[in-house]
């Protein structure tokens, strides 16, 4: 929820809304906390190689802009 910038009650519903819409269960739910279904397990790693590519070109794009030197005449 922290590194989305969300709330985890606003964290949760998307997730319950994803699941309605995937129409699959994403998570066991139960007294414990959390944990990741098969599909969810499937669905997550996939995810992760997006996530991690997105991360990848976020950061070189900010190593880009470091790098730029702005001459003031």
């Amino acid at each position: 929820a922290e590194e989305l910038h969300l709330s985890p009650s606003a964290l949760s519903r998307r997730i319950q809304g994803l699941e309605q819409e995937l129409g699959q269960a994403l998570f066991i739910r139960d007294a414990r906390g959390l944990t990741l279904t098969e599909v969810g397990r499937e669905y997550a790693a996939q995810l992760r190689q997006v996530f991690d590519t997105l991360e990848q070109a976020t950061s070189a794009l900010r190593q880009r802009q470091r790098q730029c030197l702005k001459i003031i005449a």
